[in-house]
């Protein structure tokens, strides 16, 4: 069968909901943060700061409670954000007979149109994680900008990271926290959130010290591990987000927010074919926006 430039335009129709669902929430850190769905501008997360007082009493006779529940807000915010590219139908053509090259007695290697456009959307997701952590291209702010100017954050310094400082300022983070946010989930709760880069130090560094008969549990997919001698059990992530910096983010899952649409007309996965042109259109529009809840809950090396 000759190459259709309409199977792609076909198969982006039958699986839209899918492909604009990962772009949304399917990142490699995202995925893990809290989510506030159906925001088209601004919503309002409400954390309820419960303080029951425990007191000896009697059972079946009254008691007087004294504690509070002060009802605290803040808002997060999501920015339109629109990715886009075209395709010559001839560039298109050579990429289509390269995928289809013959396998054992005459299979196919697969749906190109699925392979393409999977590759497409993890380029996305990668920008979407990239300005999560540091800042989108539409001045929407990431993680790393909003904490820059809130005092309330834990900063704990130290040294150019390398494989022989990493274990001494993950210490140096841990302690801080313990000293510092007392009240903080250590019930498995606990991420370092750190660069591809940074993450394969901590490993080079665990090696150079011949530190084999230490418990580090490698538990899934992503290649997160779990550190359980430093104090509370911490789960190490490597996320693209912070792809070429050596920050580090120690905190909760709870404290962190991924607000998005889902649900508007506005948001959608569209691919269109121009064949006045022979061009093969692309683009992709949708809503997106981070925040943490805590700013005392955020230890960071920076």
């Amino acid at each position: 069968m000759g190459f259709d430039v309409n199977t792609l335009v076909a198969y982006r129709d039958e699986h839209a909901l899918e492909l604009k669902g990962k772009i949304l929430w399917a990142g490699d850190s995202l995925k893990l943060f809290q989510k506030v769905p159906n925001v088209t501008r601004t919503a309002v997360i409400n954390y309820f700061d419960v303080n029951p007082v425990l007191t000896q009493g009697t059972f079946c006779q009254s008691m007087n409670a004294s504690g509070s529940t002060p009802i605290l807000q803040k808002d997060i915010t999501v920015c339109d954000m629109k990715a886009e590219d075209s395709w010559c139908e001839n560039t298109l053509q050579n990429y289509y007979f390269t995928t289809q090259l013959k396998g054992v007695a005459g299979n196919t290697l697969g749906h190109w149109e699925k392979d393409f456009l999977n590759q497409l959307t993890k380029k996305i997701l990668q920008a979407n994680e990239i300005g999560a952590w540091q800042s989108f291209p539409t001045g929407c702010l990431g993680i790393f900008d909003q904490l820059s100017g809130d005092t309330s954050r834990i900063s704990v310094t130290g040294a150019t990271l390398s494989s022989t400082t990493i274990i001494a300022q993950i210490q140096a983070m841990i302690n801080a926290m313990l000293s510092n946010a007392i009240n903080i989930s250590q019930n498995d709760d606990l991420y370092l959130f750190v660069s591809p880069s940074v993450f394969a130090m901590f490993m080079q560094a665990m090696f150079g010290n011949n530190n084999f008969g230490i418990p580090l549990i490698n538990y899934d997919k992503n290649g997160d591990t779990v550190i359980n001698f430093f104090g509370p059990k911490i789960t190490l992530h490597s996320t693209y987000g912070l792809t070429g910096t050596q920050q580090m983010y120690l905190t909760t899952l709870s404290n962190l927010y991924h607000a998005f649409d889902g649900v508007s007309d506005d948001e959608k996965v569209s691919l269109w074919y121009e064949q006045k042109d022979d061009i093969l259109y692309y683009r992709s529009k949708y809503r997106i926006g981070v925040t943490y809840w805590l700013g005392e809950y955020m230890i960071v090396n920076f």
